[in-house]
């Protein structure tokens, strides 16, 4: 009762010998550089695949060859600006980052504002309430347009 669907034990060795010789002949090849096969035992090597109901088992090519890069020759550097520019972003950090700490406490407020007197209570969503969505949206599209700025530049030219 032999079953389709396994390997024979012959042909695992076979496989494996086939591996094996492929791994020795990659490493003789190798000239050192990089990670995985040279490119020449990478698209040539072909690998058998389980059989398929009794059919003839099927070849496959092995992955795609790996393209190296060069890296890069010399880091990026931020090309020194204005020191009044500079002096006005940190102080736009500064308090940006006094806003985003505003709406964490609005936010801890709002959420135990149901634990607290009633008065102070009503007083929180009367006030605090309808305030908090727009201080969010504001700190979103400062925050959104800070991005755009120093992308496209950072008031920076470009020569």
């Amino acid at each position: 009762m032999a079953n389709n669907d396994f390997v024979g034990e012959d042909e695992k060795k076979d496989i494996y010998a086939e591996e094996k010789t492929q791994k020795k002949a990659a490493s003789k090849q190798s000239s050192g550089k990089g990670f995985g096969p040279p490119k020449a035992v990478a698209s040539t090597s072909k690998r058998k695949t389980g059989s398929n109901d009794g059919k003839e088992p099927k070849e496959r090519k092995s992955s795609t060859p790996i393209i190296r890069r060069n890296p890069l020759q010399k880091p990026f550097a931020v090309p020194q600006g204005d020191p009044k520019i500079e002096e006005n972003e940190g102080a736009f950090l500064l308090s940006w980052g006094a806003l985003g700490i505003l709406i964490l406490v609005e936010g801890i407020v709002l959420a135990a504002s149901g634990f607290l007197p009633e008065e102070w209570d009503n007083f929180l969503v009367k006030y605090l309430y309808p305030a908090f969505t727009p201080t969010v949206a504001v700190f979103f599209a400062g925050t959104a347009s800070y991005g755009l700025y120093k992308y496209l530049g950072g008031g920076q030219q470009k020569s």
